[in-house]
């Protein structure tokens, strides 16, 4: 909100440094907003040097930050759900597991919204089983095939009534935000593919090894559109949390490498 101030200059502080310094005065853990406040001037009057003025990238950066910082949060959803499924499905349709390489796919979910349990799917005639697979561009004969017998030979994991309903009650409503999760992700893609090849530095960085479709748009959005943020290629992998950490004590000496960011979105903090 501050920085459509012209007049303003900004230094960010990460709040991990906030939360230490105030650890050095208040132990106990009691804090509030104008003491912390307080701390915050602090840090900036006392130690103005260490801090790196805020200059925010081009909108066209900007909003490619965005939106890749919020596709990961949704794919994270998703390893969620599908995880939550898998934890059901275990208990009661294991099947299911060994029929799908991906449980967290579109086709599976759809699959299990359709047929929740063991017992209703050996109930469907086999050649609406096959038009399912058919129409979802699974289309190898021999391994629909092999489905079907295999489908056909099952037998429940447990008869325990109980589990049975209950697991087969929860297994349909993740199903169906698995699938608008996908959605949600795949309309996410598009958004970024489109606006990355309209990026100026598009071409630059899709010129850089492995930097395809997908890491291209990440690339983008970690290194930022001002050159002089980074001086090396070791200030970048001090950022991202991939360089090694030398730490000593004594005669003890030790080097550790920790990663700390799993997508890089606004490369603000030093």
């Amino acid at each position: 909100m501050l920085s459509k101030y012209e007049h303003l200059v900004i230094f960010p502080v990460h709040p991990t440094t906030l939360a230490n310094y105030r650890k050095s005065f208040r132990p106990s853990g009691a804090k509030d907003d104008p003491s912390d406040a307080a701390l915050l001037l602090d840090v900036l009057t006392l130690h103005y040097d260490k801090l790196r003025q805020l200059r925010p990238d081009t909108p066209e950066t900007g909003t490619l930050q965005f939106l890749v910082e919020e596709r990961r949060k949704f794919v994270h959803e998703r390893t969620r759900c599908s995880n939550r499924i898998t934890s059901h499905l275990k208990l009661y349709y294991p099947q299911v597991l060994d029929w799908f390489d991906e449980i967290g796919s579109n086709i599976a979910a759809e699959f299990l919204e359709r047929w929740p349990s063991l017992d209703k799917l050996q109930r469907a005639r086999p050649a609406t089983i096959e038009r399912f697979f058919i129409d979802h561009n699974s289309r190898n004969a021999e391994y629909i095939a092999r489905r079907l017998d295999q489908i056909r030979k099952a037998t429940p994991a447990t008869t325990d009534s109980a589990v049975l309903a209950s697991c087969a009650a929860a297994v349909v409503p993740w199903a169906g935000l698995l699938k608008q999760l996908i959605r949600t992700i795949e309309g996410y893609d598009e958004k970024i593919d489109a606006l990355a090849r309209e990026h100026p530095d598009y071409a630059l960085i899709k010129s850089l090894p492995g930097a395809g479709p997908a890491l291209a748009p990440r690339l983008i959005a970690a290194l930022g559109s001002q050159r002089d943020r980074y001086q090396s290629a070791h200030e970048i992998q001090c950022y991202s949390g991939i360089a090694p950490v030398i730490a000593s004590s004594g005669k003890q000496r030790w080097v550790a490498l920790a990663l700390v960011l799993s997508e890089i979105s606004a490369p603000d903090f030093p």
